[in-house]
Formats: structure tokens, C-alpha cells, sequence
């Protein structure tokens, strides 16, 4: 592994499907914190730890294809492992890419592509890029924005903004993260009962 300093970090490898996806939804991921606006959010994450029939479709393929070139285009290494943070190992995340520099600080790139115009940061990808600064111990990330018509980029650069970290933002996410493992926790308890 090319990051010494995240070593202790590392939960699992995303090479190996079925241990990173066994391992995610032991807990709460930078996904699963996009989609933690309210108390109200927390009943379709918790559905999704046991009945997610999403595997994918053009646009996240297309994602996919164009990640590695948009982080090469923002100057960094593709990421692919599942980090645990060091306040509680069930806080998860995956950023699409890492730095550290000479100082040790690590810096995280979130890439995006869409066939929408980028207008503003969307809250969803906000809170996704709060929860990875938490989990990695980040003080900023920058998004990665690609606008495309029919899978084709429609300029010849995307556009980049970095995000600072909200260290309220974290603060109301992990509170909502404690009771969706919680919530997690009971299910899990409530199917082993009936088995």
C-alpha cells in the first residue's frame, strides 16, 4: 500500500467485492452519510443494508470509466480501499482519491460526472465529502465535476472546487450516524431471533 501513514485505517480492499461490500454494510459510509439529511433519511439507508438490488447502470459505468482520468487530470492516486475512522471503526469511507504531502496532511478528490451543468455543490455531495474529511482525517476535498451530453464531456476541463471541512456538518452527521447503527444493530439482533 502506497499510503504508509493510512495503514491502520484500511477495512478491506474494493478488489475483493464481497468482503468490501460485507464490510460496508456492517456500518455507515460516506454514501450512506450523502443520503443522512434528517432522522427521516435513516429508514432507506438501513433498507438498503439488506435489500439493495442496485448494481449499477450507464451513467455510474460511465463514472467508473472516466474516475481515473479526472483524478490523474486533478493530480491524484486513485483510490480503492474502505478506510475506517479512528473514532469508531463502523464510520466508513472510500474516497475516489488520496494525497499526502511532505507534511503528512492528506488531501481527498471526490469525482463526479454528470449530464447536468454544475450550478452549485449539491448537499447530498457535500455531506459525502464532510463524512470522508471525518473519516480520513482530511481538511479538505476537492470535487471533481464533469458535465457530458450522451456520455461525450462537454468541455475540455472539469470543473474543480475544493470544500473545506464543516466541522458542524460532522458533528450533526455522526449523531445521525449513531442511531442508524443502532437501527442496524436491532435489525441485525431481530433477524438473528428469527432464524
Amino acid at each position: 500500500m502506497e499510503f504508509e501513514l493510512l495503514q491502520h485505517k484500511l477495512v478491506a480492499h474494493s478488489d475483493d467485492r464481497d468482503a468490501w461490500l460485507v464490510a460496508r454494510n456492517t456500518g455507515v459510509t460516506a454514501s450512506n452519510a450523502a443520503s443522512l439529511a434528517t432522522e427521516n433519511s435513516i429508514d432507506s439507508i438501513l433498507k438498503s443494508k439488506f435489500y439493495s438490488e442496485f448494481v449499477g447502470n450507464a451513467a455510474t459505468d460511465w463514472g467508473l470509466e472516466r474516475e481515473p482520468m479526472l483524478l490523474d487530470w486533478a493530480g491524484f492516486n486513485q483510490n480503492k480501499y474502505l478506510f475506517k475512522s479512528d473514532d469508531n471503526e463502523r464510520f466508513m469511507a472510500t474516497p475516489d482519491g488520496i494525497k499526502i504531502d511532505a507534511d503528512s496532511n492528506i488531501e481527498l478528490c471526490q469525482v463526479k460526472t454528470s449530464s447536468k451543468p454544475f450550478t452549485k455543490i449539491p448537499s447530498n455531495y457535500f455531506r459525502q465529502m464532510q463524512w470522508e474529511m471525518f473519516v480520513m482525517g482530511a481538511k479538505r476535498n476537492l470535487l471533481v465535476w464533469e458535465a457530458h451530453e450522451n456520455f461525450v464531456p462537454i468541455d475540455t476541463e472539469p470543473i474543480s472546487v475544493w470544500i473545506d471541512r464543516d466541522e458542524e456538518m460532522i458533528a450533526t452527521l455522526k449523531q445521525l450516524a449513531d442511531v442508524l447503527l443502532r437501527r442496524l444493530d436491532e435489525a441485525n439482533a431481530f433477524g438473528k431471533e428469527m432464524e
